[in-house]
């Protein structure tokens, strides 16, 4: 479709580390569908790779809300969740509780291998976060 299209092209764009153009692509998608899940996905995606937490807070919450409708939207969205607790973790934000940011990512992280369209990339990324749970905490 369309929407998967914009979608698609932004995450090349977010590859290549052209987050504005990324945004300004997915910003133009969801003007016209709001209840596009991947996109405020990937909306989220690339505020995370600026280390813009709240505004990617604010994209998982819409990605998290217009799940329902789509199928195999859940999985990506708990990746990124758990990417974004992850990065909040490492920003050291005195205000954060550790453990709870950790043990959030590792439950989301499980949560992610229980889905059957995960991908192995997912998988596999997923167990690597798993395994660096003893770096994370120091």
């Amino acid at each position: 479709t369309h929407m998967d299209a914009l979608n698609n092209y932004a995450a090349i764009l977010l590859q290549d580390n052209k987050f504005h153009e990324a945004r300004i692509l997915l910003g133009l998608g969801l003007k016209q569908n709001q209840s596009e899940p991947h996109m405020w996905n990937s909306l989220a995606i690339s505020y995370l790779m600026q280390h813009q937490h709240t505004q990617a807070r604010s994209c998982i919450d819409e990605a998290r809300k217009t799940a329902k409708f789509h199928t195999g939207a859940q999985w990506s969205i708990r990746f990124t969740t758990a990417n974004y607790l992850l990065n909040v973790l490492r920003s050291r934000e005195k205000s954060i509780d550790r453990h709870d940011c950790i043990k959030g990512a590792q439950n989301l992280l499980e949560s992610v291998l229980q889905y059957e369209e995960t991908s192995d990339v997912h998988v596999a990324l997923s167990k690597l976060y798993q395994a660096r749970r003893q770096e994370l905490m120091r």
